[in-house]
């Protein structure tokens, strides 16, 4: 065999077959029935995505919500006669300002 000898002769003395643990990284439950550090950290990292997903949703929901306030508003606003009248004003000083430039 090319592993460097048969199965027998790795077996202890009670009949058990030694196994090579996993590596620290491979993220395990381990034989005191705790999940490694690793195991964990994916975890971790699976709840915080989860966490920004939904808040993007919720925020993106809450934000669209504040912008159609916020255009509400200002079709509300611009449609007043008041605004409506002082637009009027500043549009015809800047005509006249520009058609003066340009008369020079």
């Amino acid at each position: 065999m090319s592993y460097g000898g048969s199965l027998a002769a790795t077996t202890l003395a009670h009949g058990h077959v030694p196994v090579r643990p996993a590596p620290p990284s491979a993220g395990v439950v381990r034989q005191d029935g705790e999940i490694s550090e690793s195991r964990r950290r994916g975890g971790d990292m699976l709840k915080f995505l989860l966490g920004a997903a939904i808040g993007y949703v919720l925020g993106a929901k809450a934000g669209h919500e504040r912008y159609e306030q916020l255009k509400r508003t200002y079709q509300r606003v611009s449609d007043h006669p008041a605004v409506q009248g002082a637009a009027g004003v500043v549009r015809a000083r800047v005509e006249e300002t520009v058609h003066s430039t340009h008369a020079r």
